[in-house]
């Protein structure tokens, strides 16, 4: 099923909005580390929105 591109593209920003506040969260404990969090939401922007990563 495919979506319209505006929600997908709602999706992945707030996916990705979402690890940034996760990550900001996690700082405290785990140091400069926590920006690995940050790597599930950009991960999953792109495959919501393949066209917008084209690398062409």
């Amino acid at each position: 099923m495919r979506l319209p591109k505006g929600v997908r593209l709602a999706l992945g920003v707030g996916a990705v909005l979402a690890s940034i506040v996760l990550s900001w969260a996690l700082e405290e404990y785990v140091g400069p580390i926590s920006l690995m969090a940050v790597l599930p939401g950009a991960g999953l922007f792109v495959c919501l929105n393949p066209e917008l990563i084209s690398g062409k």
